[in-house]
């Protein structure tokens, strides 16, 4: 079969020009009379998504051609890293890693010079650090009652030089602490002075003789020598009580000659004696020596008995009654001993009496100890001594009675 191909047919199928008749098989003639498409396929035995696709199942399933594409399926897989190997080797990309990159060295300090030559962080630091300036000399703490770091003022005696802190006398105390310079003169006002410094003249407040209780200004580790003013007849008294500050061991010192001096250190709260003057001539010692009177009111074998003055004698010096005991030989039976003392006749011991009970030789197994009510004796007083009760059995022998007293 011959057919007369169309010059647009030439030139689909690549026909020569002149080329206009072609003999055909007996399937191509069967392929151009085909009824339409899907008889077309079916005498070529093709079939959808086996041997061709459509054009949505193409672009559903093929990226379209394109030339970056190309490039990459040219390169070789050991030509690029994947993206878990990218991962583990490489910082991902960051703006501030960027501009990290563009710095110098020069304008950073590594981390090892920065804890060599840098303080860390700290919060107490940066509370110091906020402080304003004092515009002055302070010193800087901690106050624990604000719970803050302050600027301490400087207080009395305290200034400073450069870096140097410097301290006169005891805070609060005399101002130049052991330093012997020449002697002031302190005059004393109602018994009282101020200590300024180490040495010191004392002056009677009117005529020649006075008295100092008190002592101000000193402060513990204090020490101070005072001596009479000449002339003048200065007596230290010894006392704590009150606003009183000498604790001079129980003792007055009288200071009546410039050669005189006392040494005093303080202790905080008073002043007390660190040493005395080899000249000191007099220490008033009144009311601080202690004694006893040993008196006999009966014999040692006769019968004790009842009745009052049974001894009598004078006190030979002014006197302050501490205590009282009485003692026998023979000691009473069936009753107890009573006896009594009296000062001008009348009893210093107004309730409970000298009693050594039945059987016993002292006062000081009674059960009942006497009572001294009238402590005062005066220079050659008149002293007696009743028996108010013999035992009723045996009446006792040899009784004495011991006045204990300071004086």
């Amino acid at each position: 079969m011959k057919i007369k191909i169309p010059a647009l047919l030439l030139a689909l199928t690549g026909l020569a020009h002149g080329q206009t008749n072609v003999t055909v098989s007996a399937n191509i003639h069967s392929i151009l009379q085909a009824s339409n498409y899907a008889a077309v396929r079916g005498l070529l035995d093709l079939e959808a998504g086996i041997d061709f696709l459509s054009p949505s199942a193409i672009a559903a399933a093929y990226q379209p051609l394109d030339a970056d594409l190309t490039a990459w399926a040219a390169v070789a897989p050991g030509s690029y890293l994947s993206i878990s190997a990218a991962a583990a080797a490489y910082q991902p990309l960051s703006a501030n890693l960027t501009s990290w990159a563009t710095i110098s060295t020069s304008g950073y300090i590594s981390s090892t010079a920065i804890a060599a030559g840098y303080q860390p962080l700290d919060s107490d630091l940066t509370t110091i650090g906020g402080l304003a300036d004092p515009n002055a000399d302070r010193i800087l703490g901690w106050d624990d009652s604000a719970g803050a770091y302050v600027h301490f003022t400087l207080g009395t005696n305290l200034s400073t030089t450069g870096t140097t802190i410097n301290a006169a006398g005891g805070g609060g105390g005399m101002t130049d602490p052991l330093n012997f310079t020449a002697a002031s003169i302190l005059t004393i006002a109602s018994g009282a002075v101020t200590a300024t410094q180490t040495l010191h003249i004392l002056a009677a407040e009117s005529g020649v003789t006075d008295t100092v209780d008190s002592i101000a200004g000193g402060v513990e580790g204090d020490v101070l020598i005072v001596r009479p003013d000449s002339g003048d007849a200065i007596t230290l008294a010894d006392g704590t009580s009150g606003g009183d500050n000498l604790d001079l061991a129980g003792q007055n010192v009288l200071l009546n000659s410039t050669n005189e001096s006392v040494t005093l250190i303080h202790n905080g709260t008073n002043w007390t004696i660190l040493a005395v003057s080899p000249s000191l001539l007099t220490v008033d010692l009144t009311g601080q020596q202690t004694d006893t009177w040993i008196i006999a009111a009966s014999d040692e074998t006769t019968d004790l008995t009842t009745g009052t003055s049974k001894v009598r004698f004078l006190a030979p010096y002014a006197a302050t009654i501490t205590g009282i005991v009485a003692s026998v030989t023979t000691a009473p039976t069936g009753a107890s001993l009573i006896a009594d003392v009296n000062a001008t006749s009348a009893t210093v011991m107004t309730t409970n009496k000298l009693t050594i009970e039945a059987t016993e030789t002292r006062t000081l197994d009674a059960t009942t100890q006497p009572t001294v009510t009238d402590t005062s004796i005066a220079q050659w007083e008149v002293i007696t001594i009743d028996i108010d009760q013999v035992g009723s059995t045996v009446p006792g022998k040899g009784l004495k009675i011991y006045i204990q007293h300071s004086h």
